[in-house]
C-alpha cells in the first residue's frame, strides 16, 4: 500500500527485458489525478496493453451488488478476466510477474 510494489516490479521487468529476457505476467500500476489515487490498471507485460482495473468506489455505487469490491475499490470484472487470461498464456517465459495489491488495497 504505497510502498513502491509496482516500481519495484517495473524496473526489474525493465532490466530482463533489456537483457533480451522473455518476461510475461501482469503489473498493476495506479492511477493518479491532481496527485490522489483515484485508479488502478492492469497491464499485460507482453503486449504492452493496459486496461482499467478498479477505480474508487464512490457513495452511490452502493453495494457490493455485482462485481468484486473492497472498502476501497469496485474492481472490473473485464478487466480481471483480461489478465487471467494474460497469465494463463504467460508461460513458457524467462520470469513471470504477478504485481498484486497490497493487499487488494
Amino acid at each position: 500500500m504505497g510502498a513502491g510494489k509496482t516500481t519495484y516490479c517495473r524496473q526489474r521487468v525493465e532490466e530482463m527485458q533489456r537483457s533480451g529476457a522473455d518476461v510475461a505476467g501482469v503489473l498493476s500500476p495506479a492511477r493518479f489525478e491532481a496527485g490522489v489515487k483515484t485508479g488502478i490498471d492492469v497491464v499485460d507485460l507482453r503486449s504492452g496493453e493496459r486496461r482499467p482495473l478498479a477505480h474508487l468506489r464512490t457513495v452511490d455505487e452502493g453495494g457490493p451488488g455485482e462485481g468484486v469490491y473492497t472498502r476501497r475499490w469496485r474492481f472490473e470484472p473485464e478487466a480481471l478476466a483480461w489478465a487471467n487470461q494474460a497469465l494463463a498464456a504467460a508461460t513458457p517465459c524467462d520470469l513471470l510477474v504477478v504485481d498484486e495489491l497490497g493487499p487488494l488495497e
